[in-house]
């Protein structure tokens, strides 16, 4: 492939809906990185594409742990958009629940780090509307990366539906979105939601094999309680999953503070770095990041080494600060803990890189 402004282009990592990934080498910098192309169709509209370059841009600026850094969003010579993000060691977080069930102190970790960066977001003014396992990085040091922001939004502004609905995953979609309604901070809450649900339990809230029963579903049925699928999880976890998961907006935990406020106690460890994560994660990353993936297709490749980028930390904001390490209490937090979520407020799997950088996400 031709070399695009000052990047040198080389293989395919992955590709799908929402466009194909390339490692590419940063000529300017000297460094390996993740080229993304976002497909033509998102171009069509130029108010659309000016605000995803906006909104790219002011995502670029959020420097946080858990959120991918988007080094440059640039322009093709035929009018193609591209990101440029760091290329990570690791594996999707849906890679992992295909596994099966996470045990409960890696779903919590994971949901945490998940909360943290949504947080950041949500105080720039920034929804991502596209939360979901294959959005969600999790590198080989334990560090969850947030994927992809602003393009769920592009794609909407772009026209691109599906039987009448937004482009992306129907079953991680709040009613609102699923309905065509504004949407705000407490929708990726809700599908922070489903990705914990399915992390602990290995199945989603709202099954179906089609669409129009995923709707249904979303929109008029009550998901069964975690602690009825798996007893041995603390029953605090049920009105949790109520508060992200209940069908109107005003009913749900209003930000992501108020749900770190609830995640702590179940938290063992919620720093995000190699010294917390459990050991088995680390060796399935490890062995994860030593093949990449196109289609149902895998090819070993030698193990590459971890990224500066990965390894990256800030110092925790006072609202979203980890607690000390605490061992984990199965009895019930008392309901005065839970905060009051009537308060109202106001984009795909990543392949695994065979670059010395790491894997990136499609």
């Amino acid at each position: 492939m031709d070399p695009v402004d000052h990047y040198r282009i080389f293989e395919p990592l992955g590709g799908g809906g929402m466009g194909i990934v390339y490692r590419a080498e940063d000529t300017r910098l000297g460094r390996t990185v993740a080229l993304k192309f976002l497909p033509p169709e998102l171009n069509r509209d130029p108010v659309a594409k000016a605000r995803f370059l906006q909104e790219a841009r002011t995502a670029s600026a959020l420097d946080h742990p858990n959120i991918c850094t988007i080094y440059d969003v640039g322009e093709t010579a035929d009018a193609r958009l591209y990101l440029s993000m760091p290329c990570y060691d690791g594996e999707t977080l849906r890679e992992h629940i295909e596994r099966g069930p996470l045990p409960l102190d890696d779903a919590m970790d994971i949901a945490w780090q998940a909360a943290r960066g949504l947080a950041k977001a949500h105080r720039h003014g920034i929804v991502h509307r596209d939360i979901k396992p294959a959005n969600l990085m999790v590198t080989a040091d334990g560090v969850v990366k947030i994927l992809d922001f602003g393009i769920a939004k592009l794609a909407g502004a772009a026209g691109l539906t599906r039987t009448g609905l937004p482009l992306g995953t129907p079953a991680y979609m709040a009613p609102e979105q699923m309905k065509g309604d504004d949407v705000d901070a407490r929708t990726d809450l809700w599908s922070l939601g489903v990705v914990l649900y399915e992390m602990l339990t290995g199945r989603r809230p709202f099954p179906g094999d089609h669409e129009v029963v995923v709707r249904h579903g979303i929109l008029n049925v009550q998901p069964e309680p975690v602690s009825k699928l798996r007893p041995e999880l603390p029953r605090e976890l049920d009105s949790i999953l109520a508060g992200l998961l209940a069908k109107e907006p005003k009913d749900r935990y209003a930000t992501a503070e108020s749900l770190l406020h609830d995640l702590r106690p179940l938290v063992v460890s919620p720093s995000g770095t190699r010294a917390s994560w459990p050991r088995r994660w680390r060796a399935i990353a490890r062995t994860s990041a030593a093949s990449w993936s196109i289609g149902r297709r895998t090819t070993p490749i030698r193990a590459s080494r971890i990224s500066p980028i990965a390894t990256a930390s800030t110092k925790p904001t006072p609202s979203t600060a980890p607690p000390p390490l605490i061992a984990r209490s199965l009895s019930t937090t008392p309901r005065s803990r839970l905060p009051s979520r009537n308060v109202g407020v106001s984009s795909a799997s990543v392949m695994r890189s065979p670059a010395p950088a790491g894997s990136a996400k499609a």
